[in-house]
C-alpha cells in the first residue's frame, strides 16, 4: 500500500512559479522539476514491471490547508528551491511574491490558503 502525490499535485503552485520564472526572463530548465507525478496508469504499469499484481488504484483530490500568512511563499521556500536555480538570489523574494499574488484567486478561500494536492492510493500484492 502506498500513498503519494498523483498526476496534477500542486500543478497550480508549480504553473504558477514557472510562469513567473518565465514573465521574469528566465528560462525554466524542465530539468530541474523536482517530482514525478504519474496517472493511476503509468504508476501501476511501473508496479506490474516491477512484478506487482495492483488490485487497487484511487486518484482523488486533498484540498490542504498551509498554515500562516506567508503559507505560499515558505511552501515554495522548502520545495521549489531546485525550480529557482536560475533565478538570481536578489530576484527571489520579488518573484514569489508576485506568485502568491497571482495564486490569490484560486488558492485563498476562506482566509486560508489550500494547496492544490492530489493523491494516489495504491496497492499491490508482489507475485
Amino acid at each position: 500500500m502506498a500513498e503519494f502525490g498523483g498526476k496534477g499535485n500542486v500543478q497550480a503552485i508549480s504553473d504558477g512559479v514557472i510562469h513567473q520564472i518565465e514573465a521574469e526572463g528566465f528560462t525554466f530548465d524542465l530539468e530541474s522539476f523536482p517530482w514525478f507525478f504519474p496517472s493511476i496508469a503509468e504508476y501501476s504499469s511501473l508496479m506490474e514491471q516491477a512484478g506487482f499484481r495492483v488490485t487497487f488504484a484511487h486518484h482523488f483530490d486533498r484540498p490542504t490547508p498551509l498554515e500562516g500568512k506567508s503559507a505560499i511563499k515558505n511552501w515554495i521556500d522548502m520545495f521549489c528551491g531546485g525550480m529557482l536555480a536560475g533565478v538570481p538570489e536578489s530576484k527571489k523574494d520579488c518573484l514569489i511574491a508576485k506568485v502568491e499574488t497571482n495564486l490569490k484567486e484560486v488558492l485563498f478561500k476562506d482566509g486560508s490558503w489550500i494547496g492544490d494536492y492530489k493523491r494516489i492510493r495504491v496497492m499491490g500484492y508482489k507475485e
